[in-house]
């Protein structure tokens, strides 16, 4: 919409999607809204599933009532399936934070420097990089600053984790500031607010033992 509104796209394009639910999953009068934004700019859609054109000079002419329901009802039946899948990926997770409480893992998403054994499905500690981090604790109680452990760590060849080619000063600070060190783990869930994303805190918790040996 932005690119149409500058005329990077120009009037007249057409825009090619396998159906309109495709286009957006908002809940259907803000669908509908920016759909119509949409053909009342000058772009032509068209839905390769089915071979509809959709433009603003036939969602405007006599027949175009019928074609209009038919989008109203694609761009609903969207959201639906969009909400539900949300509904129930958030119970899944819920479920999950659950089992937490018996011992659980809740995903294999840990810190870098603690691994999940798939077999025992336990965590533990990476000793080299368990190392590192203690390391890193040590040299900052000592006086020395992020960039200078940074510095000190490329210098020696120390393999980073990660993508990153080289240690820099702010993972040194994310790990610093990072309670998993002490044992602690606060799960969130993800909603989208007022089309943001939008992490929200769902407790604090201090159960792993593991953590706390570094």
């Amino acid at each position: 919409m932005e690119h149409v509104a500058t005329g990077e796209v120009p009037k007249g394009s057409l825009l090619l999607v396998e159906s309109l639910d495709r286009i957006t999953r908002q809940e259907v009068g803000e669908a509908h809204f920016s759909f119509m934004s949409l053909l009342r700019s000058g772009i032509r859609v068209v839905t390769l599933l089915d071979g509809q054109e959709y433009s603003w000079e036939t969602a405007n002419a006599g027949a175009g009532m019928v074609q209009l329901i038919i989008s109203l009802s694609i761009l609903s039946r969207a959201h639906e399936e969009s909400a539900t899948k949300a509904r129930r990926l958030k119970e899944a997770w819920k479920a999950k934070r659950k089992r937490m409480d018996s011992g659980g893992v809740l995903t294999s998403r840990v810190p870098a420097w603690i691994r999940l054994e798939t077999g025992t499905g336990q965590l533990e500690l990476v000793a080299d990089r368990a190392g590192v981090v203690r390391r890193i604790f040590k040299d900052t109680l000592a006086g020395v600053g992020q960039a200078s452990i940074a510095s000190a760590l490329n210098g020696e060849g120390v393999k980073p984790w990660g993508r990153g080619g080289y240690w820099q000063r702010s993972y040194i600070a994310k790990i610093l500031a990072s309670e998993a060190v002490i044992g602690a783990f606060t799960p969130h869930t993800l909603d989208y607010i007022e089309g943001k994303r939008t992490r929200t805190p769902q407790g604090h918790l201090e159960k792993c033992s593991l953590s706390k040996a570094i």
